[in-house]
């Protein structure tokens, strides 16, 4: 691991070159899973459903990951960066929870249900939350604003290629509108400042924080499209059976 990071900091002087090659090789694995080739494979309705309420879990505990940093970040104006950033997710009209509420209801789900009997809250969805907690508590403060940067980064990546995904599903507009705010959101900007700070002290701790956010998003997804997909080859069994 040393000399991978002696590596890296060797190609890359700045942190834009950096980040600029994280998300370019990120990229590249992101289209390598079958999940966001979908539009090749259509989707049953009994597959969109599992797809919505298994990937709610995915997302719908990130306030575990801020209770986190909040709590954790030394001085009034980096705790106001997470305040923000949960007063973005409550929305000015519509929460981001409430625009998932409409997504699911386009597809028949009762997600309110499932996040009361949490019922497809799949042992590799604990594990992708719990990979989060146990990361950032095993680490300093600016570790752990590196791997907020870097999660919040592929917002911006993620949400491009799950509002595709979601296309495929023939909803109109405003039933994808959850999807469609997630491409424009700006976390990452407001965490850019600290980062550069973060960098100039010791780019390692940048490097690491996004690497571990970057590999376990990229499990997560593998994971979820295994998830979905497997779903159509045993309803397929049972249908032949």
């Amino acid at each position: 691991m040393v000399a991978q990071i002696e590596n890296i900091l060797t190609k890359h002087n700045s942190l834009e070159e950096f980040i600029e090659s994280a998300d370019l090789a990120y990229k590249e694995k992101l289209k390598n899973v079958p999940l966001f080739s979908a539009q090749n494979t259509p989707l049953s309705l009994e597959q969109k459903q599992l797809f919505c309420k298994v990937f709610y879990h995915l997302r719908g505990h990130f306030h575990e990951f801020l209770w986190i940093m909040g709590n954790f970040l030394p001085n009034e104006h980096l705790k106001q960066i997470i305040l923000n950033n949960i007063s973005e997710e409550f929305g000015m009209r519509y929460s981001h929870e409430q625009l998932y509420v409409r997504f699911a209801e386009a597809l028949g789900v009762d997600i309110i249900e499932e996040i009361k009997e949490e019922k497809h809250y799949l042992d590799f969805a604990k594990a992708f939350n719990r990979g989060h907690k146990n990361w950032l508590l095993d680490h300093d403060w600016e570790y752990k604003m590196s791997a907020l940067s870097a999660y919040e980064r592929l917002d911006n990546v993620d949400y491009v290629y799950l509002l595709n995904f979601a296309k495929t599903f023939e909803l109109s507009d405003y039933e994808l509108s959850f999807f469609r705010v997630h491409t424009v959101v700006q976390h990452f900007e407001s965490t850019e400042g600290e980062l550069h700070n973060i960098w100039d002290r010791n780019k390692e701790k940048v490097i690491r924080g996004f690497d571990f956010i970057y590999n376990h998003q990229l499990q997560m997804w593998s994971a979820l499209s295994d998830t979905v997909f497997m779903h159509q080859y045993k309803s397929q069994l049972v249908a032949s059976a």
